[in-house]
């Protein structure tokens, strides 16, 4: 059975610009099976738009490698669950529709 990895990330409070969130890290196979799980928190009075992406090592965010995107409630969690083949140095990449009002956590476990 392969080793699972669980890598520690702190919670992280999304901006209004695409930023990396997660960055897969080394391992000996060609790519890394990636269940993560995301917690996504609008903190704010008004609905919020997320767009979260899994980039390829060198890529960017784009609509062909788009994993979320949808309007939060105000005041409201969601949480869900990704899977992933993404290979060493990919990234999940996100932004909100407005700064520093959506909280994020993400529990990645490594394959």
């Amino acid at each position: 059975m392969p080793a699972v990895q669980y890598p520690e990330i702190a919670p992280a409070t999304l901006t209004g610009s695409d930023a990396t969130y997660y960055t897969v890290g080394e391992f000996t196979t060609a790519t890394k099976c990636l269940k993560c799980e995301v917690w996504l928190c609008n903190t704010s009075a008004s609905s919020v738009a997320v767009t979260l992406n899994a980039v390829p090592s060198g890529g960017s965010s784009v609509a062909a490698n788009q994993i979320f995107a949808d309007t939060l409630l105000p005041k409201k969690v969601r949480g869900f669950t990704i899977f992933l083949n993404l290979a060493e140095n990919g990234t999940i990449r996100g932004l909100a529709g407005t700064s520093a009002v959506v909280s994020m956590r993400l529990a990645p476990a490594e394959v």
